[in-house]
């Protein structure tokens, strides 16, 4: 009760504040005092409902209590000695030294709650590094920081623990997270999967693609690849299962699809936000140049599914089975109004996020009432508040001790030094320093979520892809798509397990498949880093011609990879090759790859049509999304 209570409190509370209504009584809150606040409450809860091992788990030990009572002291000192604290300019005192080192220990063991020891130790490291920076070598070697200087850096003011991470998960991502709980509460989450169902039940392999379009339905709201995975899957594995996919093929399916979910605008895993905050780039327009890359991750996903269906000889559901379009609208078409209402307001009228965010649950409250079950109840609201919070506690842990990062590069000047490393070893190449950047932010996501492992990367390695040459949202869009790489690729691959566990089948088996369903994932973020068309950057023809190009690269993909094409039907070996030249060669940059690109699908096209006769007697059904 102590949880859930702390729980609704830290919603309410953000709501009150950006609502701005503590102003309209004459209460004035400073910025970085919300945060810590915030902060404060976040990590008291996860002392009170993450144990520090399996032998406290289902009880209350008496130091949980006793930390969470400790960090909001920490950061209640912040929050209501604020005004005192800026009078003595950024040097700690003794009393302020003691709580910092507090605050300090205590956010590395909530860090260790929540992720693993290996974040905690890298997290040390970039404490260290500031006082010991002069006795390390070469790029390392920095100016040495005294501890009351540090402990104020990170501790007192806002580039430290509560800075531009805090400032966008407290002020724009919780208001969106609170959203989707709203949408969740009244029962939007059935109505995407009822509405998938409705529209690709009846399709060959049709519970695959369901799965592809439930995920990205709620993929989009909750912007969480796990929980995604864990909400959708429980539904379309068994589905695809009975359809007649294998199970590990099933679980690839949904686990690629979730994390699909995280790519997609408007919410994109919070990272969206973060990126803003980052680049100074308006939110609107990441969402913009995220676009293109999502719809070719989706459709590469899509087609892999149908091919698979194809190939298998598999059917749709029966229609009576399903429920119509008509009656699945009826139900919930109000579900759709908030949803344009955020659109509009943020696409047209360009509001600030937080705003488009509320505008969006003043919505929802009001045309829930359409229906009695689906009417926002005071229990629901209170629900949607509780798990608002509980569904970031597993990562307060690490946003908060990203603050560390993001102050230690500051303070040493670490991140220049890095980046000219950097551009050293690959010896002034793009290709070889976007490789380097992609192992390292492949090996970081495999400890940190995906937020997380942005930031980090932003800090350290953007600066350095900037410099070689790409445009700020080409370098961080790299940085962010390549960090959800290690969600679903082995040996780590959280999103696999989740699957695998609801498909009961081999996660490492599922992971492998997944890395051949998400193709585009780990090709598209160097395409666009050499080609910014990709991301709708520059003159419309060129923007227009590089998106026909991929979407063409990524139907030849598909086919090479599945070994089945439409108008063609089952591929041979020689055939599959040719498409997969085809696609490699138009999604790569330049001229003579495009010419090869296009020759070999158009021989490999031609080819597949002088053989139809005989590829017809094999196949089942031919045609994109046929019914066989």
């Amino acid at each position: 009760w102590i949880a859930r209570i702390i729980a609704i409190g830290i919603t309410s509370f953000v709501v009150v504040y950006l609502l701005h209504l503590f102003q309209m009584v004459d209460i004035y809150i400073y910025p970085v005092s919300y945060r810590a606040l915030v902060c404060g409450l976040f990590l008291a809860l996860i002392f009170l409902v993450v144990p520090a091992g399996k032998k406290a788990a289902g009880r209350l030990p008496w130091y949980d209590a006793l930390f969470a009572i400790l960090i909001l002291i920490g950061c209640g000192y912040v929050t209501f000695f604020y005004s005192a604290i800026l009078m003595h300019g950024g040097l700690a005192t003794a009393t302020e030294q003691i709580l910092g080192v507090m605050v300090i220990l205590l956010v590395l063991e909530a860090t260790r709650r929540t992720t693993s020891l290996f974040v905690v130790a890298m997290l040390a490291a970039f404490l260290l590094y500031p006082l010991f920076a002069n006795y390390l070598p070469g790029p390392l070697h920095g100016r040495q920081q005294d501890l009351p200087r540090l402990i104020g850096y990170l501790y007192l003011f806002e580039d430290g623990i509560f800075g531009i991470i805090m400032r966008v998960i407290t002020t724009i991502v919780i208001p969106f997270v609170l959203f989707g709980q709203f949408l969740d509460a009244a029962g939007a989450g059935k109505f995407f999967v009822d509405i998938s169902y409705a529209l690709m039940g009846q399709f060959r392999g049709g519970p695959g693609k369901i799965a592809v379009l439930a995920s990205a339905g709620v993929g989009t709201i909750t912007g969480s690849a796990s929980g995604n995975v864990a909400t959708t899957g429980v539904i379309t594995i068994p589905l695809m299962k009975k359809v007649g996919y294998k199970p590990t093929f099933a679980g690839a399916v949904e686990a690629v699809a979730s994390n699909g979910g995280a790519l997609c605008p408007p919410i994109m895993g919070s990272t969206a936000f973060i990126m803003s905050e980052f680049t100074e780039i308006p939110y609107f327009a990441v969402c913009v140049a995220a676009a293109l890359p999502a719809v070719l991750y989706f459709l590469s996903v899509f087609l892999q599914v149908d091919g698979e269906a194809a190939n298998l000889g598999l059917r749709g559901l029966p229609r009576e089975e399903l429920p119509s379009i008509r009656s699945v609208l009826s139900k919930g078409w109000y579900f759709l109004v908030p949803i344009g209402v955020l659109l509009y307001v943020l696409v047209v009228l360009r509001y600030h996020p937080v705003m488009c965010a509320f505008y969006s649950i003043a919505t929802l409250i009001i045309v829930s009432m359409f229906r009695r079950e689906t009417r926002m109840t005071p229990a629901k609201i209170l629900t949607a508040l509780e798990q608002t919070s509980r569904k970031l506690v597993g990562q307060m842990g690490i946003i908060t001790g990203a603050g560390f990062i993001v102050a230690s590069v500051g303070l040493t000047g670490l991140g220049v030094r890095l980046s000219q490393m950097l551009i050293q070893i690959s010896g002034g190449e793009l290709i070889i320093l976007l490789m380097l950047a992609a192992a390292a932010n492949y090996v970081m996501g495999m400890g940190l979520p995906g937020a997380a492992s942005y930031i980090l990367l932003a800090v350290l390695v953007a600066p350095a892809l900037e410099e070689m040459g790409l445009p700020m949202i080409a370098a961080h869009m790299f940085i962010f798509y390549t960090a959800m790489w290690a969600h679903i690729t082995p040996p780590v691959a959280p999103d696999c397990f989740v699957a695998a566990g609801i498909a009961e089948t081999d996660p490492f088996r599922v992971g492998i498949i997944s890395m051949k369903l998400a193709v585009v994932a780990y090709l598209i973020p160097f395409m666009f880093a050499f080609n910014p068309g990709l991301l709708l950057i520059g003159q419309t023809g060129a923007v227009v011609f590089s998106a026909v190009k991929a979407i063409v690269a990524v139907f030849g993909l598909a086919a090479g990879i599945e070994g089945y094409f439409y108008f063609v039907g089952r591929l041979n070996i020689y055939q599959r090759a040719l498409f997969l030249v085809s696609g490699l060669g138009l999604i790569s940059p330049g001229l003579v790859l495009d010419v090869i690109g296009l020759a070999a699908g158009i021989f490999g096209f031609m080819w597949g049509r002088m053989t139809l006769p005989r590829a017809l007697k094999e196949q089942p059904s031919s045609g994109l999304g046929g019914s066989g």
